[in-house]
């Protein structure tokens, strides 16, 4: 399951509009007056009941990639009785837990949730919680240990502390929001434990008491006439904090035969910064991450390249195309890191007058070399996720597959296609597949 693509909806966020009455001009942060340290350099990578309460909480707020998916119509098909797939083995979920799973994530201490077509559930420990009278989509985990959910309506947005649900709507800031378009990236913590929020059109930050918002332009992007004169928006495509919890936001947009953006931003706690980089002041800047140590790695268009705050950047140059020809590498759709710290990268191929071809090839890059694992075609890019082991595990329109040595093992078959994956920090590998209320685990 992955977020809906910018260019599928971007027509509906022009009509309706994406953004939101803005806050006092005294409450935002100003705008960069400097440019940042970024001497470019060209090198190749070396390798019980739950009662919900309505109360502002004083707590401050990182999280794995979350993925929507509209929630559908509760059927009463029978279900197949859950046997073994691979190595995984179904996992017992309460009765009073009903419904086929829409969504799994593992938090950082460990906790499974998942969310299904009517409830709320956590596992931890070997115990189940339920969430009575709780729906909608999660939106991640920040640093204070809290779980954030975006109600079904988007009209309110909800904190789990552990102990008790916390809602928050416009009493608080909050700003209705289509939860099935937004928070690609999940929320981020800045280093202030402000929890920050990334929508297609705007950017909303929660100090501890309520929730403020910013446009686009208010975080430093600024609209090109060519914007101006066809009434175009911006459109915000992710959000991450880097290890110094500088914020950054960035930036793609699909114009014509394809991706186009205006790069990324990031706020130091005083102002914003990018305008001026002569890496991310513009380009289609689809996916960020950080790594263990701290540093901002960016798909910038086709382009590998990675920031340490503070110093300068680096790119990581990919290999040819091949075959050679009108098709080209047209912008990097996924990064993601293993237990060693190298990086998996989804480039998605562009050809002719459209990239809009459903190419993806994925690559594991280590050891100065770029590694091809799979290329799908007519497909959606799937989901990657690593073990402790450092087995990865990817989710594809085709089924799961295994990746160890560099060698895709598929799983399951088609029962698999569509699937959810997730490992926790225990090493557990969880398996969820559309249509099912059953869990696997390995």
């Amino acid at each position: 399951m992955r977020p809906i693509k910018p260019w599928l909806i971007l027509s509906v966020c022009l009509l309706i509009g994406c953004g939101a009455p803005l806050p006092p001009a005294s409450t935002l942060p100003p705008i960069a007056s400097r440019p940042p340290t970024d001497a470019a350099t060209s090198t190749l990578i070396s390798s019980p009941t739950i009662h919900l309460t309505l109360k502002p909480t004083q707590t401050p707020t990182r999280t794995p990639r979350p993925t929507r998916t509209r929630r559908p119509t509760a059927t009463s098909a029978p279900e197949p009785e859950p046997i073994a797939i691979g190595p995984f083995q179904p996992v017992s979920i309460p009765d009073q837990s009903p419904g086929k799973i829409i969504d799994l994530r593992a938090a950082p201490d460990g906790t499974l949730w998942i969310v299904t077509e009517e409830s709320v559930g956590s596992l931890r420990d070997g115990k189940w919680t339920l969430h009575p009278g709780v729906t909608g989509t999660l939106a991640g985990f920040d640093t204070a240990g809290r779980t954030w959910l975006i109600s079904d309506k988007g009209d309110r947005i909800l904190a789990w502390d552990g102990a008790d649900w916390t809602a928050y709507g416009d009493e608080a800031g909050w700003v209705e929001a289509d939860p099935f378009s937004l928070f690609r990236e999940g929320v981020a913590t800045d280093k202030r434990g402000w929890v920050w929020l990334v929508t297609p059109g705007n950017v909303r930050v929660f100090d501890g008491q309520r929730w403020t918002l910013y446009t686009a332009e208010q975080i430093g992007f600024t609209r090109t006439q060519d914007m101006i004169d066809e009434g175009l928006g911006f459109w915000l495509t992710d959000m991450i904090a880097d290890g110094e919890g500088d914020v950054w936001v960035a930036d793609c947009m699909w114009l014509g035969p394809g991706p186009d953006g205006h790069g990324a931003r990031w706020f130091t706690g005083k102002e914003w910064q990018g305008q001026a980089s002569r890496v991310v002041a513009s380009g289609c800047i689809y996916d960020m991450e950080v790594d263990s140590a701290g540093r901002v790695w960016a798909g910038v268009n086709g382009e590998l390249w990675r920031y340490t705050p503070g110093q300068s950047w680096k790119m990581f140059p990919h290999p040819p195309v091949d075959p050679a020809g009108d098709v080209g590498w047209g912008f990097i759709e996924d990064l993601a890191f293993d237990p060693a710290g190298n990086p998996w990268v989804t480039l998605h191929r562009c050809g002719g007058a459209s990239c809009a071809t459903g190419q993806y090839a994925l690559f594991h890059i280590a050891d100065d070399t770029w590694t091809l694992i799979v290329e799908r075609h007519n497909q959606q890019p799937g989901v990657l996720v690593f073990d402790p082991a450092g087995a990865a595990w990817l989710c594809t329109d085709t089924g799961l597959y295994r990746i160890t040595s560099d060698v895709a093992e598929p799983i399951g078959g088609e029962e698999t296609a569509r699937c959810r994956v997730e490992a926790d920090p225990a090493g557990r590998v969880w398996l969820a597949i559309p249509g099912r209320s059953t869990l696997w685990r390995y």
